[in-house]
């Protein structure tokens, strides 16, 4: 916001799962980076419970340039590291057997609830 406030809808996010990077063997810093920024400009927007948006990205992850697939919904937001951009989200939401997608890194937020 431009005074520098937060607006009071902005619900903050949390780390529900996070993976090691097979690159740096940490967490995925510039991923949860991104993340955040995600999440809090979904918060700035009215959306509803079927609110989904996909996308790619390309981070900086120890000196290389990582592409990411991300997924964002009303309450969560996704990001898989080391993934093709035209690989689908599906394969890599597949938690069974099978042509699962394995990723570099993985990290999944969720909305705090405030009661």
């Amino acid at each position: 916001m431009a005074d520098g406030g937060s607006p009071s809808r902005m619900r903050p996010q949390r780390i529900l799962r996070c993976t090691a990077c097979h690159h740096g063997s940490a967490a995925c810093s510039p991923g949860i980076d991104f993340l955040a920024r995600l999440g809090a400009a979904i918060a700035l927007a009215p959306v509803g419970a079927e609110f989904e948006l996909v996308g790619s990205a390309s981070l900086i992850c120890n000196g290389q340039v990582c592409p990411a697939v991300w997924r964002a919904t009303a309450d969560a937001t996704w990001l898989w590291g080391d993934v093709a951009p035209d690989v689908p989200i599906a394969a890599l939401l597949d938690t069974g057997e099978g042509d699962c997608v394995i990723a570099a890194a993985e990290i999944m937020t969720g909305a705090v609830v405030v009661q």
